[in-house]
Formats: C-alpha cells, sequence, structure tokens
C-alpha cells in the first residue's frame, strides 16, 4: 500500500486553505442554483397558463432569497399575501380545503362582459359588484408547478455545478 505525505511550504493550514476556495464557491455555486431555480418555476407557471391576459403576478411572485441555510423559493407569507391563488393553482384546492371556487360577481374581458357559453376560455374575469355572478361548478385542476420544477432540481443542480467554477 502506497501512502502519500503533504507537506505544505507556507505556515496557513491545509484547512484554512481548503475552506477559503470551498466556501466562496458553495455559494456561488447554491446562488446560480436558485437562479435557475426561479427560471424553471416561471417557465412551468408560464406553461399552464391557460386564459389571455395573464397579468405574470404569479411567476413573478416566485423569486430567491438569502436564508441561513443557503437559498429559498417560495416564500410563503409573501405568496399569501401577494399572489392568494398560489397554493390552489399548485395544489387544485383552496388553503381552507375549498375544491369548487366561491361565487364571485365581476365580468370577463376581452371581448363580451356578459358570461358567454360560446367564448369559454377566451377572456379573464375581473371582480366587481356590480356585474355578472360567477357561478363556478367545478374544481380548478391542479397545475403542479412546483412539483414539475421540484423533479428538475437534479437535472438544474448537475447543470449549475459542471458550469460554475
Amino acid at each position: 500500500m502506497a501512502r502519500v505525505v503533504i507537506k505544505k511550504l507556507n505556515p496557513k493550514s491545509l484547512e484554512a486553505e481548503v475552506r477559503e476556495f470551498i466556501i466562496p464557491l458553495s455559494e456561488r455555486q447554491m446562488f446560480h442554483m436558485s437562479e435557475e431555480t426561479v427560471k424553471e418555476i416561471r417557465n412551468k407557471i408560464a406553461e399552464s397558463i391557460q386564459r389571455p391576459g395573464s397579468t405574470g403576478n404569479l411567476a413573478s411572485s416566485f423569486f430567491s432569497e438569502k436564508t441561513p441555510e443557503g437559498y429559498g423559493i417560495g416564500n410563503i407569507d409573501y405568496l399569501n399575501t401577494n399572489a392568494k391563488q398560489w397554493y390552489w393553482l399548485e395544489h387544485g384546492i383552496a388553503q381552507s380545503g375549498r375544491k369548487v371556487p366561491p361565487l364571485t360577481k365581476g365580468y370577463f374581458k376581452p371581448g363580451k362582459s356578459e358570461p358567454d357559453y360560446q367564448h369559454i376560455g377566451e377572456g379573464r374575469f375581473y371582480t366587481d359588484s356590480k356585474d355578472y355572478w360567477l357561478v363556478p361548478s367545478k374544481p380548478i385542476d391542479a397545475h403542479n408547478y412546483i412539483s414539475k420544477t421540484i423533479a428538475r432540481i437534479a437535472e438544474i443542480a448537475n447543470s449549475v455545478l459542471s458550469t460554475v467554477k
């Protein structure tokens, strides 16, 4: 069995030198992984849009932020305040457990403001207290954009680890 002995020429410890190299590298890689994950989840949300006129609010509500453990994507408190539909669209059920959306007054835009079965899926419904009742009768399908993104994490990590040095 061969044995290798490493002798250092400078007084700095090998552990300190490794830490100086590894910690900044891992921080760069984690940052890039978080940014790539944000791109991926936004892409999955864009792919799941079914009606014209999306504001992009849900997608832009997912962002990367530094945490004590590294980086996080999808601040739950922020989503609950600024993109309240996130949970329902991800899971197909409201956080309260409701499966069918509630009665709501409003109008459709663009096109005719009143509901019209010949134009289903062509406009967005905007809430307003004086127009038409929207009476949902079926649950919203789950889009699973978070789950679809998580399924790609290993691929994202491998890509970043091979490119960020």
